[in-house]
This record gives C-alpha cells, structure tokens and sequence, in this order.
C-alpha cells in the first residue's frame, strides 16, 4: 500500500521500479494520489510507467476524494 503518497515523489517511474525489486512475484500494489502526480500527464502515463518497470495487470483510475488509484500486480 503506497497510500496518498505518489504525488510527493519527482521521479515516479523510479519509485515504482524499486517498489517492484522488493516485490515478491505475485505480489499487489494499491497506490493512491489526491493531486496530481509529478513527470505524469494522466492515468495512462502513471499505467505505462507502472508497466515498463515490470508490473501486469495495471488498472489506474481517477476518482472521486482521490485523484489516481492505482492497482497492479508484480510479473
């Protein structure tokens, strides 16, 4: 759970490279954002850095209280 938090980092797509190192295979990311998230343009960008860095499954969504929540599961 990276809760509230990926608005706070510059470099998003670094972030989520080293929450995926420590992953087990399998494991689940549920991350959220009230604002928006720095060096990402919108919930696309924020799904295909998550997805170059090695997670599947990645579903980001806008919604309401909270700006991103992002889901995905380590490969």
């Amino acid at each position: 759970m990276w809760g509230m938090g990926m608005h706070i980092v510059r470099k998003p797509k670094k972030v989520l490279r080293n929450i995926c190192r420590v992953l087990k295979s399998g494991g689940r990311l549920f991350a959220t954002s009230y604002v928006k998230v720095r060096a990402a343009k919108s919930a696309d960008d924020i799904a295909k850095k998550a997805q170059a860095v090695g997670f599947t499954d990645v579903a980001v969504r806008e919604e309401g209280g909270v700006r991103y929540v992002l889901q995905a599961v380590k490969a």
